[in-house]
């Protein structure tokens, strides 16, 4: 069992009330290194762990202080 799956099955235990909590859940397990055709890579992973962390209010990886052009 890889990493993500690991988490993925820790996560599924968590309150499935939580903001953000189906699409992190969807990018994990859709989850594969390289993130060939549908599936999700390491930046999909990424980008979908920042959405949950600020959908929780910890904005300490958002880009807010960027204007929109210099985002990545």
């Amino acid at each position: 069992m890889n990493d993500a799956a690991i988490l993925e099955s820790e996560f599924h235990l968590l309150n499935h009330d939580l903001p953000g909590y189906e699409d992190f859940e969807l990018a994990l397990a859709l989850y594969e290194p390289g993130g060939k055709g549908d599936l999700v890579g390491e930046d999909g992973l990424r980008k979908a762990a920042i959405e949950l962390l600020h959908d929780l209010d910890d904005h300490s990886l958002c880009l807010h202080h960027l204007p929109l052009w210099e985002r990545p």
